[in-house]
């Protein structure tokens, strides 16, 4: 998690940036998509940030529902998404820092300070959570520092923001190496987006969803 917090401090609001881990790779056309949304979303105080990676999982899945793309409607090109992502991360400056304010307050308070305490319905069982408890009975809970993240952003209301393609292909993808989180190799989910999507930058309102942490619209 320290990795992660001091890997970068931005000097403005526009001081952009994106964490970017060993085993991730990106499309060609990361760029061409996140420097735009960056500053399109940069006033909307809705939205923690923007991902490059295309969101898979539900933070839940209550109904067995599987891959939230079953509830994204047709013609979507861009998705709020209650839960944070890791891979391919572009916080928006201000509130990286903020975050990172918060964090530090909540650890100085209670140094075992455990996001996954809460008696919110929305969160309490989120996959994320359960993940963290596991960790945190064997002493290794900073390895999965999203659950601050998870928590943090519940807290403030904020959304990640995602592209979605009509292909069904990501800006980025985690090769999901072997390491501490993972025992083996698992290779990428998804394929990289090959032909770029103009669509992908007219953000149109109407093409636009909100998903909450089941990964089922909000109205």
């Amino acid at each position: 998690m320290r990795l992660w917090l001091t890997a970068y401090s931005p000097v403005s609001p526009q001081d952009w940036f994106v964490v970017l881990e060993d085993d991730t790779e990106v499309s060609p056309f990361w760029v061409r998509w996140l420097i735009p949304a960056l500053a399109h979303y940069r006033m909307d105080s809705s939205v923690f940030g923007v991902c490059l990676s295309k969101p898979v999982e539900r933070g839940k899945d209550p109904l067995g529902l599987g891959d939230i793309a079953a509830s994204v409607p047709s013609g979507t090109t861009a998705i709020k998404y209650r839960m944070p992502c890791t891979e391919g991360l572009a916080p928006l400056p201000k509130n990286w820092e903020a975050f990172r304010r918060w964090l530090a307050r909540v650890t100085d308070a209670d140094p075992a300070f455990d996001p996954t305490q809460t008696e919110e319905i929305d969160v309490r069982d989120l996959r994320v959570f359960q993940r963290y408890r596991e960790l945190r009975a064997i002493r290794r809970e900073s390895l999965l520092w999203q659950a601050m993240l998870v928590r943090y952003t519940f807290e403030v209301a904020q959304y990640t923001a995602y592209p979605w393609t009509a292909s069904g292909a990501s800006l980025a993808r985690s090769w999901q190496e072997a390491g501490p989180l993972n025992r083996h190799t698992r290779g990428p989910r998804e394929d990289l987006l090959s032909t770029w999507e103009p669509e992908l930058l007219r953000w149109n309102p109407r093409t636009g969803t909100r998903l909450d942490y089941t990964g089922r619209g909000v109205t």
